[in-house]
């Protein structure tokens, strides 16, 4: 989950809120950039960060009480098995197609703990022929996944800054990432609060993105069933941006 702190309490985004906004931000990618199986690429954008949150496998707070931000989570091997087969086996229900982009995405998270772990290194060797079966099913090549692949790579770190309240104050760009036909993106926001993307990918000139955020008054908790019962019973607010090519609109 994503934790956003402030001296009134914390703001909670889940990770699947995340991916829905990454998936509007996708689906407002220029039309040059669309392939066939659009429609699935959608899904698999809005679905990349699906089945994170789990109080059963998993706590979520610190030793004081205080909510942990998903990047200051201590990852166990079999945590990441567990939900990599979980996404993966819910992705293979669709299609393929969604299958193979979060296959690649799981590699993007976690293909640097082969060395760490056998268990890991043996799941993505297993995906090999799982790629190369979707590639044959779907008749597309290796170039046209990593295209694929990078407008998901772009549009989930876009969610994640916007998510996480890091576009930087008027006049300061912040680097999103290399993605998209290998070019660099930036995002900054205006005099007006708009947000800019440059180079500018979208359909449209300006529009509209949100978000469900749920504010939860306390900033610390007892226990982990505490703070379960308390985000679950919260109602959710909307965050909303602008994204304005020009950003003076």
């Amino acid at each position: 989950m994503i934790v956003n702190q402030s001296s009134a309490g914390v703001s909670i985004i889940y990770h699947a809120a995340h991916g829905l906004l990454a998936g509007k931000i996708a689906n407002r990618l220029k039309s040059e950039l669309r392939f066939e199986y659009w429609f699935d690429f959608l899904i698999a954008v809005s679905e990349h960060d699906d089945r994170q949150l789990n109080f059963e496998e998993k706590e979520y707070l610190s030793e004081n009480g205080i909510p942990i931000h998903f990047t200051e989570e201590k990852k166990k091997v079999s945590e990441i098995i567990r939900r990599m087969k979980r996404v993966t086996k819910s992705a293979i229900n669709k299609s393929m197609f969604v299958r193979l982009l979060i296959s690649h995405h799981l590699e993007f998270l976690y293909g640097h703990m082969r060395s760490e772990s056998k268990r890991i290194k043996n799941f993505f060797q297993n995906e090999k022929a799982l790629r190369k079966q979707a590639l044959s099913i779907y008749k597309i090549n290796k170039a046209e996944v990593s295209h694929a692949y990078q407008c998901l790579k772009f549009c989930d770190r876009l969610s994640l800054l916007l998510c996480m309240d890091k576009v930087p104050t008027p006049n300061r760009k912040l680097e999103i990432n290399t993605s998209i036909d290998n070019k660099t993106y930036f995002v900054e926001m205006s005099q007006n609060q708009n947000i800019n993307v440059e180079p500018w990918v979208f359909d449209i000139d300006k529009f509209e993105l949100s978000v469900e955020t749920r504010f939860l008054n306390a900033a610390s908790f007892s226990s982990e069933k505490k703070f379960k019962e308390v985000l679950e019973s919260t109602a959710p607010n909307l965050k909303t941006w602008i994204l304005s090519k020009n950003s003076k609109d």
